[in-house]
């Protein structure tokens, strides 16, 4: 069995390497687009693909994060350029694949209807106080963090695609469900395997993370009214903290991330590290860690280089003296102004 992953992701140097090394355990290739990273990330990736993993790196250019298009696209080219593959897993950078082993994932797969999708729940990795106080860039997240939430309060899925729905079917914003491209749900088959998440991982990634994705949600002009619902509850609840948080607020974040409003919010988390948590070594890091004011910075590059502030508007002037088409367009109006003003002066020389 062929099995290939599709994740899109913008600005994840921090987990990047960890997520590729970890997850091509499971997977035959890994297709990562990336979303005008201002970061390391793309040369993190460029770095694993030189170093001969099964890893390859497309460019995005779409500043609005449009994420479900670019994930659809993705899966309908899977048709020619993996005609052997028979699932494409779809993943974020903060997911990792959590079956005990390879065979367990693909006896998994082989239950998925093929006129159907297959879904993985999430299971929510948590920060505690050690993980906190030892951020090693050296050591990778799954080693780092092992404690997840006893319960999810929502339970969230990630979205596995059979081969005969390549080019069929649409993905939704988070990859969370698959339609025909009609809009028809499509019948899903709950997987066991379960995908390990770690959202937050500390506390600059974590306010850079709702602050940035939530601008980059209000650029869509697509987006629905419910979707990504929590990131604008927890950037008004970021802002209200002054961007600043404690270690257990951190962690009280963790636990309610994704929770509907509506759901209790859980409260509980136990140890359970992933499979082979300790087997994965990094070697594309850097030392000094990244303060806030960096990213913020990388921000507003992307936005002002894709044209998302202000748009610049050409005065009249600049029409007339700097645009060939609009130079010529004023000659003709004010031809037009004189050839009238001059029938004007000789109606009135005849009248008098």
């Amino acid at each position: 069995m062929r099995i290939i992953g599709i994740s899109c992701v913008r600005d994840e140097d921090d987990i990047v390497e960890s997520f590729v090394r970890h997850n091509l355990g499971y997977l035959d290739k890994l297709y990562v687009i990336d979303n005008l990273s201002k970061d390391k990330t793309a040369s993190i990736l460029t770095s694993l693909m030189k170093e001969g993993l099964a890893v390859e790196m497309w460019k995005s250019t779409s500043c609005s994060n449009q994420q479900d298009r670019a994930i659809t696209v993705a899966v309908k080219k899977m048709a020619e350029l993996e005609p052997a593959a028979d699932f494409a897993v779809l993943l974020d950078a903060d997911e990792f694949l959590a079956a005990p082993d390879r065979q367990s994932f693909i006896d998994d797969l082989e239950k998925i209807d093929r006129h159907g999708y297959g879904v993985m729940p999430w299971k929510t990795y948590i920060p505690v106080e050690d993980d906190l106080e030892n951020l090693n860039p050296s050591v990778s997240v799954t080693s780092r963090m092992t404690h997840r939430r006893f319960a999810e309060g929502s339970q969230m899925y990630k979205s596995v695609i059979p081969k005969a729905l390549f080019g069929k079917v649409r993905v939704r914003p988070g990859s969370h469900v698959v339609t025909w491209l009609d809009g028809r749900a499509c019948e899903r088959t709950v997987l066991s395997s379960p995908l390990a998440h770690f959202p937050i991982r500390s506390a600059n990634q974590l306010i850079a993370k709702i602050i940035l994705f939530n601008h980059a949600r209000m650029l869509k002009k697509d987006s629905r009214n419910n979707e990504s619902f929590h990131w604008a509850e927890l950037a008004t609840s970021i802002r209200e903290r002054n961007f600043h948080i404690t270690r257990d607020e951190i962690r009280e974040y963790a636990l309610s991330y994704s929770v509907l409003p509506v759901d209790e919010k859980p409260t509980e988390f136990l140890y359970d590290p992933l499979p082979a948590h300790d087997s994965i070594t990094l070697k594309y890091f850097d030392s000094e860690r990244e303060s806030l004011i960096h990213r913020f910075d990388r921000y507003i590059i992307r936005l002002q280089e894709n044209n998302h502030i202000v748009p610049k508007e050409d005065t009249e002037f600049e029409k007339k003296e700097f645009h060939p088409i609009g130079a010529v367009r004023e000659s003709l109006k004010q031809g037009r102004r004189w050839i009238k003003r001059r029938l004007g002066l000789s109606r009135k020389a005849r009248t008098t």
